[in-house]
Parts: C-alpha cells; structure tokens; sequence
C-alpha cells in the first residue's frame, strides 16, 4: 500500500508542553514524522477570558492507514493521554486533529462523512492551527496570512521551539 502524508495539528491546554511532548514521542512510536512545528501558546478560543493558555503545534507524518484508520489512531493516542469530551470547546489534556492528508502525487485526499471531514472543516479560520502550519513549510494564502498577522496582536502570546 502507499503511503500518505498527513498534518496534524496538536493542541492542549492541561499540563500542555508535557502532552504535547508525550502526544509526538507516540506519534513518532506509530510514524515516519516528517516535519514538527515549533510551540505557539496562545489565548482558549473561542472565549480567552475563561481557562488557561493552550500550547499548539503542527507535525506532517507519513501513514499507510486510511483516512478513518489514522482518525481512530489519534484518538487511541488522545484517550491514552486522558482526553475527554465532557463539553464543546471544554479544556483538554491533547488534540489531535487532521488537517490534511495527501496522496503520493502531493493530490488532496476529500473526504466528507459524519465522523470525518478532511480537510478539517475550520482550520483557515483559525491562526492557531495556521501559524504552526506555516511553521512545517505550509503555503498561506493572502486571506489565511491576514488572519494570523489580526489575531498575533490579539491570541498569540508567546512562540518557543521546544526540544521533544
């Protein structure tokens, strides 16, 4: 089978460098890591006045599973690291979230069901996952560019490379 490439954006907000760190030493225990982003701390969205900063990063990974195989990989990894889901937007321990998946010709792999879309549905509103995305080498439109350099003044607080 051949393999694809993925980009993950990785989030926490509990003990985050820690999860972020153990979410990539098991991502890299399952994959061929291909590039890892630096770490973006940054304001909760969608509401910054309530909780604690969150840690984001993004990595690019090369995978034989399919889509939904890869989707129920991530979330063994996040269940690992005690990911629950007690409410929308509720504070977590680790995110992992497909962005991307491409085939080996660099073709965008589509896919739209009820447990999966690809390409995530609202990541070019988010300059949380942007930045990072930036950071593996990911080419920013002008309106996706204009998104990071608003909210750089307004959610991102600090950018550190972090050694893993």
């Amino acid at each position: 089978m051949l393999p694809f490439t993925a980009t993950i954006a990785i989030g926490s907000n509990i003990d985050a460098c820690e999860n972020i760190k153990k979410a990539i030493n098991l991502l890299t225990q399952q994959f061929e890591i291909i590039a890892t982003s630096n770490f973006y701390e940054s304001k909760p969205w969608p509401n910054p006045e309530v909780g604690h900063s969150y840690i984001n990063a993004a990595i690019s990974l090369k995978t034989i599973l399919q889509p939904q195989e890869l989707l129920n990989s991530l979330q063994e990894i996040e269940l690992s690291l005690l990911r629950t889901r007690p409410y929308l937007n509720a504070p977590r321990t680790i995110d992992l979230d497909i962005i991307f998946i491409h085939d080996i010709h660099g073709q965008s792999i589509i896919v739209q069901s009820n447990h999966l879309t690809i390409p995530h549905p609202r990541y070019q509103e988010r300059s949380f996952v942007l930045l990072p995305l930036q950071n593996i080498g990911f080419q920013l439109n002008e309106s996706q560019q204009n998104i990071i350099d608003k909210d750089i003044h307004n959610h991102l607080i600090h950018q550190y490379q972090i050694n893993t």
